[in-house]
């Protein structure tokens, strides 16, 4: 297994975070080092996005994070 990190963050003109979608059957995915926080610009703010994670079917959803670059 590796190690890394996966990053859709909207920019910094205020775009919204993106979306990512993970399927894996075995080992341990690290959410730490996964984002997408949605841009900032000054008072124009993009909407966060959605981490989807399924491991054998069982899906765990992270979103809407509300935390700005």
């Amino acid at each position: 297994m590796g190690s890394g990190s996966i990053h859709v963050n909207g920019g910094s003109g205020g775009g919204g975070g993106g979306y990512i979608a993970i399927y894996h059957t075995s080992g341990f995915v690290d959410t730490r080092r996964i984002t997408s926080y949605g841009g900032s610009n000054g008072g124009d703010n993009g909407a966060a996005g959605v981490i989807y994670l399924s491991q054998n079917g069982k899906t765990k959803v992270k979103c809407l994070y509300l935390k700005y670059l």
